[in-house]
């Protein structure tokens, strides 16, 4: 018999993690959309640290990195994030950067 299992993500961290966790993934998308890092550039600082090899970073982002082209509700999703937090000049990259890949 196959085991269930329960794939919705719960952490024991509490939620100062889930924002650290949401907030990396916001700006590592952002950063790579604009074009300041690449992903790969990205993977390999967050695992440079101090430590043994079980001390790895994971590097949260909101993309999938085999996908190609511009996901516009991500976009549009990362734009109210960052109005929310009233981050006005990535917004306007944003939005600039969306109606460039029109």
């Amino acid at each position: 018999m196959m085991e269930e299992f329960d794939f919705e993500f719960e952490s024991d961290f509490g939620s100062d993690f889930d924002e650290k966790l949401e907030r990396s993934a916001f700006e590592n998308t952002y950063k790579i959309l604009t074009g300041v890092v690449t992903l790969n550039k990205l993977l390999d600082r967050d695992s440079m640290q101090n430590g043994s090899i079980d001390q790895h970073n994971t590097t949260a982002t909101l993309i999938n990195p085999r996908k190609k082209g511009l996901d516009v509700d991500m976009i549009d999703n990362m734009i109210t994030y960052y109005t929310e937090s009233e981050e006005y000049e990535k917004c306007a990259k944003l939005v600039k950067l969306k109606s460039n890949n029109k």
